[in-house]
């Protein structure tokens, strides 16, 4: 009648684990000393804490944290308003 699935009512959420949450502290840490970071310099820079996580691992907890690198856009189209523009 709802439109709803039955599996919806019986769908418990998994909480996070202890070390992710470790990790998301380092990683919201990181992210304060330079917000140009990325899953890269992410994994090589905690692993180099001692933490055993990989790209994929981090761009997850990214995810769920909603970090984002920040970094300059490509500007490939840059339209140059004196010259003509022919039709």
């Amino acid at each position: 009648m709802l439109g709803l699935a039955r599996s919806t009512c019986y769908h418990k959420p998994t909480p996070v684990r202890e070390q992710d949450l470790q990790i998301m502290h380092t990683m919201d840490c990181m992210y304060q000393e330079d917000p140009t970071r990325g899953k890269r310099r992410y994994a090589d820079d905690l692993t180099h804490e001692g933490y055993k996580v990989g790209q994929d691992k981090v761009r997850r907890l990214m995810q769920l944290m909603a970090i984002a690198s920040v970094y300059c856009k490509p500007r490939t189209t840059v339209i140059d308003l004196a010259r003509y523009k022919y039709p």
